[in-house]
């Protein structure tokens, strides 16, 4: 019975009232099924990054760090993609105001360091894009999109491809950003294909295998920005004797701000130190060229935490300096890794030996034979050597080696 009308009696109440708060229920319950379904809808666009992303515009540059790549499975490779999207600014003043925080007097400089300077502090006069999106074609030939960038106008993604998509024993796999429609430019990138197993050689830049002045901030300043970068000597021979080895790779991690990418690769090229994929920091302002020390040695730890996680089979020789705190960082790493990380090599220009103090704190717990200090002139290149030969070794065999 259908209760419309003016029904007054009370029978036909009794009967109506259920039926009419039956219905209201059942149209509640679809309203919020709706809503729920719309929330999941809402929350799946968010979280893929489209909403509110932007295409590349006409004046804006994408750069990509070197990363890393391994196999996933038989067919699949998985790709380590670091992406930074800016815009170039003309900022006389701001390169001026640069100038004078480094202490750079331009009018008393030769040409070639004006010219020096103002190549390598150009990208900190940028604006970082966030909410940026880009595509990437990567090389068997598919299509993958990257996160919208975040603030700092980085994006950072694991993406897979086909493995038939490496051309055979090629180290470095390409990729390129997918532009626009009539957008002629290219934007490149390219990943550090590492074998599963095999030797990977950490190394710090900065007065590890360049010489910085990191002791003294405004020599480090002057050295990064003005001054020709200078290698530390015998350091590229070395590591060049080890890269044709099988199965070795080389990751630089450095606290340097993505902003010093291109004159690092192109040091490292020059000076003939093997190719790597680069580990550095986000894109910083001028006035935190600098990181806090605390900042700096948890991002470097992560990140060489991040490359054994990712290659569990591999061993790992840690080399850095004494100038800031790599001994600390490496021990503390070889502690909760001690089957991966099979030497650890310090640089101490200061001429403290291996009984200092504080290395003998840094590296307590670790064998003697794991953690060299050495300075220019040694022969420091056994402890590699073994590490080479201990990751193409069995099993059985690399326990022995260690």
């Amino acid at each position: 019975m259908r209760c419309a009308g003016p029904m007054r009696r009370a029978g036909c109440l009794r009967r109506c009232w259920p039926m009419a708060r039956a219905e209201e229920r059942g149209r509640a319950v679809a309203t919020g099924r709706l809503g729920q379904v719309l929330a999941g809808v809402f929350a799946a666009w968010v979280g893929s990054g489209t909403l509110f992303a932007r295409e590349l515009a006409a004046d804006e540059q994408v750069l990509f760090v070197p990363g890393t790549a391994r196999s996933i499975g038989a067919d699949r490779i998985e790709l380590d993609v670091h992406a930074w999207i800016y815009e170039r600014e003309e900022r006389p003043r701001l390169a001026s105001a640069f100038a004078r925080y480094l202490g750079f007097d331009r009018a008393a400089a030769s040409a070639e360091d004006r010219e020096r300077f103002d190549r390598r502090t150009r990208l900190f006069l940028v604006d970082s894009e966030n909410r940026k999106r880009i595509a990437l074609r990567l090389a068997d030939g598919s299509r993958v999109e990257l996160p919208r960038t975040r603030r700092g106008g980085r994006s950072d993604a694991r993406v897979t491809m086909a493995a038939s998509g490496r051309a055979a024993d090629a180290q470095w796999i390409g990729f390129s950003a997918e532009l626009p429609p009539g957008d002629a430019r290219r934007f490149e990138g390219r990943a550090l294909y590492v074998p599963a197993e095999g030797l990977s050689v950490v190394s710090d830049i900065d007065d590890t295998i360049k010489d910085s002045g990191v002791a003294d901030r405004r020599t480090l300043l002057l050295n990064t920005f003005v001054r020709p970068f200078t290698a530390v000597p015998g350091m590229a021979a070395r590591y060049r004797a080890l890269a044709g080895a099988e199965g070795v790779r080389f990751h630089y991690v450095s606290s340097s701000p993505i902003q010093l990418l291109a004159p690092l690769l192109a040091f490292l090229e020059e000076a003939g130190f093997p190719e790597g994929s680069l580990h550095l920091r986000e894109a910083t302002a001028w006035r935190t060229l600098i990181p806090r020390d605390a900042s700096a040695q948890a991002r470097k730890r992560a990140a060489i935490e991040r490359l054994i996680g990712d290659f569990p089979h591999r061993d790992f020789a840690l080399v850095g300096d004494a100038s800031e705190a790599d001994p600390e960082i490496y021990g503390a790493i070889a502690r909760d890794h001690p089957a991966q990380v099979c030497a650890i090599l310090i640089r101490d220009a200061s001429g403290a030996g291996r009984d200092a103090a504080r290395y003998r704190a840094a590296f307590a717990g670790l064998a003697d034979e794991r953690w060299q200090v050495f300075a220019d002139e040694d022969d420091w290149g056994a402890a590699l050597d073994r590490c080479a030969r201990s990751a193409r070794a069995t099993d059985p065999q690399r326990a022995a080696a260690r």
